[in-house]
């Protein structure tokens, strides 16, 4: 399931408390809903005893009575406990065709609520989802005044609201508690800056680490948990937690099915190149071969000698300069000597 439509079926079971489907039968339009689990276990109380021969029977009318929201256009959630005796000759004498056909809707709508409980705690983190907790203030999902339907004070929570509602009490406490601890940071800072500091840095990496999660989850809709497999191909990595937890694993050694793939690549070119030299090699022995005995090809080579190598090196130039005793040189000798001297230490030649 997509994570747009995961997000759309919540937002229905949360706020509104359920999902519904249209009907009509014989010109006139029927609304049937979402069980809760408050109306689940009305619907076995009255079905009966469970070995009974006529419990399935008592069960599946009594899903369609509670299943009911509107009929012919008039809300029958407030009115379903004064009525329940016509509604329940109303669904016994329906024709099984059309009773099966609408039973089998119903069933859709619970296969699509439980597809859709793994979108819940990513559904929960979105900027909405907060919105819309602010604006409860303090009164519960099922009531009338919030979801502005009459009649949804009866039905109590459903699991995904009691999920929401916990998701949020949490989100809260996470607030409250950075406040307090910001001012207990504060206080100490006087007395050990340092410490403060530390704190508060480590602090900030752990909320900056459930930020990125979060944020993540309620933009995919929901993760996949996936144990690591050396069967299978590197995972995502997006946060920082995911990074760290893919360079230990890469430290220790082990090695999944993308790293092998990288080794073997690399095992086949270093194997290529040393076919390719070997090649080359082959190739420069054969033609040495055929040419062994010509006048002006030398077959062999040996290394030089030190000596041999230090004739080949090129000469630096060695320009001694004569300095004369004060007695010998000319005033303009002197002169001349200590100019170049002077220029050689200003501009670092030698």
């Amino acid at each position: 399931m997509l994570r747009d439509d995961a997000y759309h079926y919540l937002a229905d079971l949360i706020y509104r408390g359920f999902l519904f489907i249209n009907v009509s039968l014989n010109g006139e339009s029927f609304i049937f809903k979402t069980v809760n689990e408050k109306e689940y276990n009305i619907i076995k109380i009255r079905s009966g005893f469970i070995d009974s021969p006529i419990y399935n029977t008592k069960f599946n009318i009594n899903y369609m009575i509670y299943s009911l929201f509107m009929a012919g256009g008039e809300n029958v959630l407030s009115i379903k406990e004064e009525k329940y005796n016509v509604l329940y000759d109303f669904f016994l004498n329906m024709p099984t065709l059309l009773f099966n056909k609408i039973l089998e809707e119903l069933m859709k709508l619970k296969d699509i609520m439980i597809d859709v409980s793994g979108f819940m705690e990513g559904f929960g983190y979105t900027d909405q989802s907060r919105v819309m907790w602010k604006l409860l203030s303090g009164r519960l999902p099922y009531e009338s005044s919030f979801t502005g339907i009459s009649g949804t004070d009866g039905l109590g929570l459903n699991p995904y609201q009691e999920h929401w509602i916990r998701l949020n009490q949490v989100m809260d406490e996470e607030e409250e508690y950075g406040q307090k601890f910001s001012l207990a940071l504060l206080v100490a800072s006087a007395s050990n800056p340092k410490g403060v500091r530390k704190m508060r840095s480590l602090h900030d990496a752990s909320m900056l680490t459930t930020r990125e999660k979060r944020k993540k989850l309620a933009k995919e809709g929901h993760i996949d948990r996936v144990s690591w497999s050396d069967q299978g191909w590197a995972a995502r990595v997006d946060t920082a937690e995911e990074l760290m937890a893919e360079l230990n694993r890469q430290m220790s050694g082990l090695k999944d099915k993308h790293d092998n793939f990288v080794d073997d690549y690399l095992k086949e070119l270093q194997e290529r190149s040393e076919k390719h030299a070997l090649e080359e090699q082959k190739k420069f022995d054969e033609s040495r071969k055929r040419h062994e005995g010509e006048p002006g090809i030398t077959v062999g080579q040996r290394a030089l000698t030190p000596e041999e190598v230090e004739k080949m090196m090129p000469k630096k130039a060695n320009n001694l300069v004569i300095v004369k005793s004060d007695e010998e040189a000319t005033p303009d000798e002197v002169g001349r000597y200590y100019r170049k001297i002077s220029t050689r230490v200003l501009t670092s030649k030698e």
